[in-house]
């Protein structure tokens, strides 16, 4: 994962996370409500699960993940804080779950920070970041002879098959 996937489990995890309803209590904004929808007040579960902007890419993932781990749905635990498990399965649930975070938090501060106005087509963003993360994946391994880890973590139950 880059820095930036990496910062942003590492601040969700710590509850350190720039949300609306941060910025309104700081007084630098001068409402807390979600920034994409405007119907809600803009906080992390809103940002995350909520908020209609979101619920795509949950959906996808939620379905990705139940097909990895031969399981039920995941939980929001899990969304929120993966699987603690050190497996094959995990490790690839989580680099979607940290994809999918890092996707949906980068989307919510471009807006907060204006640079652009909001997307509906996140799960297409996200569906393209992960496309060219399993890319990098596979010529990192390429590169450096893990190509059978690659498989072993990556391609499991060939739940990605359409990346």
């Amino acid at each position: 994962m880059d820095r930036i996937d990496s910062n942003t489990t590492w601040r969700l995890l710590h509850n350190a996370l720039t949300t609306p309803r941060r910025l309104h209590q700081w007084k630098i904004i001068t409402s807390g409500s979600c920034l994409w929808c405007k119907e809600a007040q803009g906080n992390l579960m809103h940002m995350f699960f909520q908020c209609q902007l979101t619920k795509p890419i949950w959906n996808f993932v939620s379905t990705k993940l139940a097909t990895i781990n031969k399981s039920p749905l995941p939980t929001y635990e899990q969304l929120l804080i993966g699987y603690p498990e050190e497996n094959p399965r995990a490790r690839l649930s989580n680099f979607i779950l940290v994809l999918a975070r890092s996707t949906i938090y980068r989307g919510y501060m471009s807006v907060a920070k204006e640079e652009n106005p909001p997307n509906p087509n996140y799960l297409n963003i996200f569906k393209l970041r992960l496309k060219y993360r399993l890319a990098l994946e596979e010529h990192q391994a390429n590169l450096t002879g893990t190509y059978n880890n690659f498989q072993e973590t990556f391609l499991i139950n060939n739940a990605l098959k359409d990346f």
